[in-house]
């Protein structure tokens, strides 16, 4: 196996568990991803640690995606759905 700091980390593996909390009848997709080659985990940037049924969050160490997810035909979490393009600061 190669070592993490030597890999070019070319080939994935991402793992999806699928939670029902059944308390408040949601899901949740709990994703994570790992290098095949070293082993290396990736870690989800830009969102915050914790657990929120209504958004994405991820674990405390950033290693697992907290994604709610719903069936189809529900849409209750579709009107608030939203696209954000950051921008990108040029270099100069």
């Amino acid at each position: 196996m190669v070592e993490p700091k030597d890999c070019t980390h070319e080939d994935f593996v991402a793992r999806v568990a699928v939670t029902r909390i059944l308390d408040v009848g949601k899901f949740v997709a709990e994703i994570t991803v790992e290098c095949t080659v070293c082993g290396e985990p990736f870690r989800f940037v830009g969102a915050p640690a914790g657990f929120d049924c209504g958004r994405p969050t991820c674990s405390i160490d950033g290693l697992k995606l907290h994604a709610p997810i719903e069936p189809e035909l529900e849409k209750r979490l579709q009107h608030r759905a939203s696209f954000v393009v950051t921008p990108v600061p040029v270099k100069h």
